[in-house]
């Protein structure tokens, strides 16, 4: 019985202080998750043809709080190209984008994001990947950091 008191001794101390820790030091918390699927549509103009994207993106929001130091809030941005796929105007080719990025921007009521993505067809080498621009206008909830509204658009990229 003593035997059990030792093992389990060390794991409650291990926890307070861990708990001590983390208030003493501060640590940004991390608000609730929602997620928002946005439409994007568009154009992206080059060679060897133009292409017309239309599809969903999955934009997942968290609030980042930090009422240790008090900086302002935070939300961390996570988009996913869930269905995202281009068709080449002359051509008819397939082209597809898979993309993951994330942003970590100050919260405010609105933002505009832009990601630089990549896309190519079935026939091409990733080395020969084109790139495009997705733009996103988003509203957010400034209580919760939770995207309340939002609309996208893919362009030409410049890079």
């Amino acid at each position: 019985m003593k035997m059990r008191q030792l093992l389990a001794t060390p794991v409650v101390v291990s926890v307070v202080v861990a708990i001590i820790g983390s208030l003493m030091w501060g640590s940004p918390a991390l608000a609730g998750t929602t997620t928002t699927i946005v439409p994007v549509s568009g154009m992206v103009n080059g060679s060897p043809e133009g292409v017309s994207f239309s599809g969903n993106v999955q934009i997942k929001s968290t609030l980042v709080l930090d009422p240790d130091f008090g900086t302002p809030p935070r939300v961390i941005l996570d988009f996913v190209f869930l269905s995202v796929s281009g068709t080449g105007v002359s051509t008819g080719t397939k082209y597809t984008s898979s993309v993951e990025d994330n942003k970590i921007r100050a919260l405010a009521g609105s933002d505009m994001v832009q990601i630089t993505f990549p896309f190519q067809s079935a026939a091409m080498g990733m080395t020969e990947a084109r790139w495009g621009l997705a733009s996103f206008t988003l509203s957010f909830d400034t209580t919760t950091g939770a995207v309340t509204q939002g609309t996208g658009t893919i362009a030409t990229s410049n890079f």
